[in-house]
């Protein structure tokens, strides 16, 4: 189990970043291990606030895919803001990682180390707009309540 004095943060995260939380990630983590079993001794994390995972999930597949189901998980700050934390492992994590990147806003990604109790996260980005944006997933995809409502099809009683 991950100790939460034992994680080690290189590089220099975004001033918005979810490793300024306090036990935030070590508690985050220590649930992984919990629900999903023991973390390997490499691995890629990615953190995203909740809502704008949302915002992301109307893009299909393309980045959830990419997402290990047993190291997924919705995780809570002290405050109770939600965050997607993901734990990508495998010889292709930091491919999948990278195609996450590319549709998670407000995201911030590491590489992880551990040995034994201890844990190194090295930073490797901070998203703030995606490559590929929510909006350009429903062009010609159907239609939003304000379009529905605006065009009379739907009533608001």
């Amino acid at each position: 189990m991950i100790q939460t004095d034992a994680i080690e943060l290189a590089g220099t995260p975004p001033p918005w970043s979810v490793t300024s939380v306090d036990r935030f990630v070590a508690s985050a983590l220590a649930r992984a291990e919990r629900e999903g079993g023991e973390l390997p001794a490499r691995f890629h994390l990615t953190m995203c606030p909740w809502g704008e995972r949302n915002a992301a999930a109307r893009q299909g597949g393309e980045w959830h895919d990419v997402m290990d189901p047993r190291y997924r998980l919705v995780h809570f700050t002290g405050c109770g803001r939600p965050y997607l934390v993901a734990i990508l492992t495998g010889v292709d994590a930091a491919q999948r990682q990278q195609q996450a990147m590319r549709y998670l806003p407000w995201s911030e990604h590491y590489s992880a180390s551990r040995e034994g109790d201890s844990l190194q996260l090295q930073f490797v980005s901070g998203i703030e707009e995606p490559e590929i944006e929510a909006h350009d997933a429903f062009r010609g995809h159907g239609r939003t309540l304000v379009e529905l409502f605006k065009s009379g099809e739907i009533h608001a009683w």
